[in-house]
């Protein structure tokens, strides 16, 4: 099999891996600490999810789950920037609304 992209999509995420398993190994690295093969595996779910439309929900799950792997690597310019995006169309895909802080009448 060839792969496009990256020259290497990851061990076990492949452009043919479906998004969620590819996500769900970059969680999986998470939770051990490993976040640079976190990082690796989110930037190929990030791949995948963004074949669906950059408006696609996969594609803000990608870039939080994402967004926090670079703040546990201490690149936090990444991190706020990252999230920033996610959180903005977050905001847009989902229709998310404010949180109101007082009752409506």
């Amino acid at each position: 099999m060839q792969l496009t992209g990256f020259k290497r999509l990851l061990r076990g995420c492949t452009e043919s891996t479906s998004w969620d398993a590819c996500l769900e190994a970059g969680m999986a690295a998470y939770e051990r600490r490993d976040y640079a093969d976190a990082e690796e595996r989110l930037l190929a779910a990030l791949k995948l999810a963004e074949a669906f439309g950059l408006e696609d929900r996969r594609v803000v799950t990608t870039r939080n789950s994402l967004a926090e792997t670079y703040r546990a690597l201490g690149s936090y310019d990444d991190a706020v920037s990252l999230g920033h995006r996610a959180l903005d169309l977050r905001e847009q895909v989902l229709s998310v609304q404010p949180i109101r802080t007082s009752p409506t009448a």
